[in-house]
């Protein structure tokens, strides 16, 4: 029917796609490995605050005098600006791997471009001999040299 049709033409397919993307392994492992460094990134913004407030409090134990309480505060803030440190050469290393895994997969993709490029190649030259090309060559020439004839013949009356 024309609303049938029309339907097909106009509205929303109802049909999911086949064609979905099977997730690999190598997917599987770049996914870890920016889900760890984003719980990396949350981690960290967590410390700087953390360190944030160690401050504003060794800063109200100085103006209340109590010292013993401003170093262990200060001694606390230390701890936690050594375990930001960390968790930035951690965030470092998981970028620099996330990077080689991803250049790595996309080298494979190169160089199975290039296998299925020499591969043609090879097709291409195996359907084409040199002897075939040499006789075509051999036959355009000869074609072109009694082309010439032809011309002169013709146009050498006049």
């Amino acid at each position: 029917s024309l609303q049938a049709l029309m339907g097909g033409v106009f509205g929303k397919s109802k049909e999911k796609p086949t064609n979905k993307r099977q997730c690999t392994e190598k997917d599987r492992a770049i996914l870890d490995l920016k889900v760890q460094r984003d719980e990396l990134k949350v981690y960290k913004k967590k410390l700087v605050k953390v360190i944030e407030r160690e401050e504003q409090i060794i800063c109200q134990f100085m103006r209340e005098k109590n010292k013993k309480m401003a170093l262990l505060t200060v001694k606390k803030k230390k701890y936690q600006e050594e375990s930001l440190q960390q968790a930035e050469q951690r965030l470092e290393k998981l970028q620099h791997l996330v990077n080689s895994v991803e250049f790595a997969i996309m080298e494979q993709k190169v160089f199975d471009g290039l296998k299925a490029g020499k591969a043609a190649l090879d097709m291409i030259q195996a359907e084409t001999s040199l002897e075939d090309v040499e006789k075509l060559m051999l036959e355009t020439e000869e074609a072109y040299a009694y082309q010439k004839q032809i011309e002169e013949a013709m146009y050498g009356q006049y």
